[in-house]
């Protein structure tokens, strides 16, 4: 009983922290939280980039097998995004839809968990892949990219782009809504290689871009492709 009441008082002697002693210890807390949360959010933001530009990089390429298939330099025609995916789909391009949209693209917010593509039915026979039709669930998602379509076959491959990220305005800046949130964007070009961009102003605001069949710099995505239709999405927030 002794030893029981001698543990019993030193249990309730004990010393406990000072409120100066919690102070401490939660700004040593904020402080780590204020070094590590915005280095994790570059990482982050660094891994969604990467991804993008390999998914891209992989449209490019499909786009260049497209147009040089059986020895012929071919055009693509299409009148909208999905259109345009779902003709690479067809001659043996990708038929992922997650190819096609952003990881964290503002105006996707609610992309399906599971894999969707972009024909309703694709086998690796070529002349069925023809008769396949576009997946009503991918045509019902915007895509996260803007494409040009009826490219010139003389159009030179290294300074010619075909696919960018969507949002792309007429100053050469990225929307808000766009999949970066206005930070910049990629765009692939014909020859298959992919460059991120924070704006076309270019380093001495002269335009990053090639006018179409011109030396000429710009900043316009539009006078890049010259007469290409440019296929692009609707916002969804849209009122009209």
């Amino acid at each position: 009983m002794k030893l029981l009441s001698r543990y019993r008082i030193t249990r309730r002697t004990g010393r406990g922290f000072t409120l100066i002693e919690l102070l401490a210890v939660i700004g040593i807390i904020a402080l780590l939280a204020a070094i590590l949360v915005p280095t994790l959010g570059k990482a982050l933001e660094s891994g969604r980039r990467t991804k993008a530009a390999s998914h891209l990089r992989q449209i490019c390429l499909a786009y260049v097998a497209y147009a040089h298939a059986d020895g012929c330099v071919r055009t693509l025609n299409a009148n909208e995004p999905h259109e345009w995916a779902a003709a690479l789909a067809r001659q043996g391009g990708p038929n992922e839809a997650v190819l096609y949209w952003v990881e964290g693209d503002p105006e996707l917010p609610n992309l399906p968990a599971h894999p969707v593509t972009v024909l309703t039915h694709r086998d690796g026979d070529c002349v069925q892949a023809l008769e396949d039709s576009i997946n009503p669930e991918f045509m019902a998602i915007p895509l996260s990219y803007a494409m040009a379509a009826q490219l010139p076959p003389q159009a030179s491959a290294s300074t010619t782009p075909v696919v960018w990220t969507c949002g792309l305005q007429a100053d050469g800046t990225w929307s808000a809504e766009s999949p970066f949130e206005g930070h910049g964007g990629y765009i692939g070009f014909l020859d298959g290689h992919v460059a991120w961009y924070p704006n076309l102003n270019g380093s001495d605001g002269q335009g990053a871009l090639l006018c179409y069949g011109s030396s000429a710099r710009t900043k316009s995505i539009q006078a890049a492709v010259g007469r290409a239709k440019i296929l692009e999405r609707l916002p969804l927030n849209t009122n009209t």
